[in-house]
């Protein structure tokens, strides 16, 4: 069981290694609590297939629409059927900051100071990673819709049958809050066959025929995207959040360094309708 900033702080045979735990597992609580990308991701890399800054990968073409030339006459052999590729690249960057703590902080026991600014720090983080992702998101997109206010149903059946076209199913959401408001106030909210779950009619956002919404404001406003998350986008990481103290003696700082690295990408561009 972690023990708390406070309980750390007050106990004073608790060694100060115990306190610095306390505060990096406040910092990745609140990385976890509010980054929304990774679960939109259809391939996530790890270091251990990262071989230098730039990231290259294979796409393979977009998904066939009929499968007759799969047809195989009887006696004959089977045909030779490699998906055609073609590569991109993503550029790995490394992102950061860093929380200052001071010998007083420690030694008046501004636990409730400190934890907030590593509460703070775990926030800025998420948001940071999922704005490379919304961004991959916007560059490569292969379906649009024009946004009109009120956001209307139709909008968003024309969405969905833009990535059924394309032989994708949408299966995320994801909008800026300003239009959250327009979820709620759709006429087919009181429609009980409109397909909306009962989340919707409350104050959480819910799903719209099994595709779940997702609000972040670090897609612009006003802007959404339709994911089919099993094809949609990839990342990849060379560094996960990690997270480092290092002390300036000569100020009686300690510093918390909290960083990654890594970029995003689109798998396929058809998976992902922008409606702006």
């Amino acid at each position: 069981m972690m023990i708390s900033i406070k309980e750390s702080m007050m106990n004073t045979q608790i060694e100060t290694d115990v306190i610095w735990d306390s505060l990096y597992g406040t910092l990745i609580k609140a990385f976890d609590e509010e980054l929304k990308s990774d679960q939109c991701l259809a391939l996530k890399v790890g270091r251990n297939e990262i071989a230098s800054k730039t990231f290259t990968y294979d796409t393979e073409d977009e998904i066939a629409v009929t499968n007759v030339d799969l047809k195989v006459a009887e006696g004959s052999k089977y045909p030779i059927k490699v998906p055609a590729l073609s590569q991109a690249t993503i550029d790995l960057y490394k992102y950061g900051r860093r929380i200052p703590i001071t010998k007083e902080m420690v030694m008046f026991n501004q636990f409730s100071m400190m934890d907030f600014s590593m509460r703070a720090a775990g926030k800025t983080m998420a948001l940071t990673k999922d704005a490379l992702v919304w961004a991959a998101a916007s560059s490569g997109t292969g379906q649009s819709e024009t946004y009109a206010s009120p956001l209307g149903m139709d909008i968003i059946v024309n969405m969905i049958e833009d990535l059924e076209g394309n032989g994708y199913d949408g299966k995320k959401f994801v909008f800026h809050p300003s239009l959250v408001a327009d979820t709620r106030r759709l006429e087919e909210l009181y429609n009980p066959n409109s397909g909306f779950t009962d989340g919707v009619r409350t104050k959480n956002i819910g799903s719209i025929y099994g595709i779940d919404l997702i609000s972040t404001r670090m897609v612009g406003s006003d802007t959404g995207y339709l994911l089919d998350t099993d094809n949609a986008l990839i990342f990849a990481e060379a560094m996960p959040l990690n997270i480092e103290t290092y002390e300036e003696k000569s100020m009686d700082l300690t510093n918390i360094k909290s960083s990654f690295m890594g970029g995003a990408g689109v798998l396929r561009a058809n998976a992902i309708c922008k409606l702006s």
